[in-house]
């Protein structure tokens, strides 16, 4: 194995930054070694490595990250079993929140708003689904202050505002599923959590003017936008997966339409809110440039953004809380699982209410739906029974 004058220079220091030659070169930091990777748009990598020292709490820290992550389905394993690679793109922003003993910061584009579709949600306020997610990413952080003390604090970006005009969700829901969000984080005492959102950014203007401020700053042109899509794997795939769900929140709404018009108005909407979402990813890595980036999709192995599950055992790719409803097993309420309404009704599920708004569906002992719950159960870890017993509403 080469080592450099420059490695040497970084042993000594416990970072190194060395620039590279060739398509989107990625100078960094890995498992004692340092490493160039660049991402090809095939997916395929290559790793060029020297040997350098690392905190072994950075390391640490990472590979407990990674037990939760998300991959790319599409792409093929990493074949590093020290995880260099995996663990490098990120030690350039983790290093020197280690070295100086600091909570590490998490950065999770998420939470934006309930779907206006009534055939997927109970309605426009969080409910079950997204205190689960919630509760779960707090043990998530929790393992991770395990692993390294001094914590870490994880600030989900609500993107609701930036493209609720595209889905068709008013900017009031938009802030009232905000509002009670940040009364489920206090609530529940998920202490690692804090919520981030357009308003923040560009408050005390109007929210069509945040927009468009946000548009004009950060975002690309469709032209461009539309030609990533065209050309690299995963910005297509993207692309396609929100088209999807956009065509069925539409569908939701206007029943009476073709699914050719639903497909046709959808295809701008999708390069638009993906135009809109590059450009809220643009300012959140500016507001918080020393924060690791997670994502809700599958990732790269060696990509900069590190995908993350939202609950255990979640196989749906695409599926969210803010897509669909909890349907819990009334024989144990610690398990669950993300399903649209219309298929939580359609297994038999009882509409539960909380605080006198429904909360979630439950399935009684013997119910269609109740064997399939075994492949997609949530472990306790004692967190998980808030916000459950909830009580049926006489009448409905």
């Amino acid at each position: 194995m080469r080592v450099s004058s420059a490695a040497r220079s970084a042993r000594r220091a416990d970072v190194g930054v060395r620039t590279v030659d060739g398509p989107d070169p990625r100078v960094l930091s890995g498992v004692g070694v340092l490493i160039s990777i660049s991402i090809e748009p095939t997916g395929n990598t290559t790793c060029d490595k020297w040997v350098i020292a690392v905190p072994e709490s950075a390391t640490e820290l990472l590979t407990e990250l990674f037990r939760y992550r998300r991959l790319d389905p599409s792409v093929p394993l990493c074949t590093d079993t020290g995880f260099s690679c995996c663990v490098g793109v990120h030690l350039p922003k983790l290093l020197p929140r280690v070295n100086d003993g600091n909570p590490v910061e998490l950065i999770l584009p998420a939470f934006p708003a309930k779907s206006p579709s009534p055939r997927k949600v109970l309605g426009t306020l969080p409910d079950l689904a997204e205190e689960r997610a919630l509760r779960y990413l707090q043990r998530v952080c929790d393992r991770l202050a395990e692993t390294y003390p001094p914590g870490v604090r994880l600030i989900i970006c609500s993107d609701g505002l930036v493209f609720s005009d595209v889905v068709g969700v008013r900017d009031a829901d938009v802030t009232a599923y905000g509002r009670e969000l940040r009364h489920i984080i206090k609530e529940c005492d998920l202490h690692s959590l804090s919520l981030f959102d357009l308003s923040d950014a560009f408050g005390g203007t109007s929210y069509e003017s945040m927009r468009r401020r946000l548009s004009v700053e950060y975002a690309e042109t469709l032209q461009i936008v539309r030609k990533k899509i065209r050309s690299e794997p995963a910005a297509t795939r993207m692309y396609n997966g929100i088209h999807r769900f956009l065509v069925e929140d539409l569908a939701g709404v206007r029943p009476d339409w073709s699914r050719s018009r639903l497909r046709s108005v959808c295809r701008e909407r999708a390069y638009e809110l993906i135009q809109r979402s590059n450009a809220w990813g643009r300012l959140i890595a500016e507001r918080f440039p020393g924060a690791l980036r997670l994502s809700i999709h599958p990732q790269h192995p060696h990509d900069d953004k590190i995908g993350i599950r939202l609950a255990d055992g979640a196989s749906d790719v695409w599926i969210t809380p803010w897509h669909s409803v909890a349907l819990v097993d009334a024989t144990d309420a610690g398990h669950h699982r993300l399903v649209h309404r219309h298929e939580a009704e359609r297994l038999g599920g009882r509409l539960v209410y909380h605080d006198g708004r429904p909360n979630h569906f439950a399935l009684e002992v013997g119910a269609p739906g109740t064997e399939d719950l075994a492949t997609a159960r949530e472990p306790h870890h004692g967190l998980v029974t808030g916000g459950v017993t909830g009580q049926d509403v006489p009448g409905d």
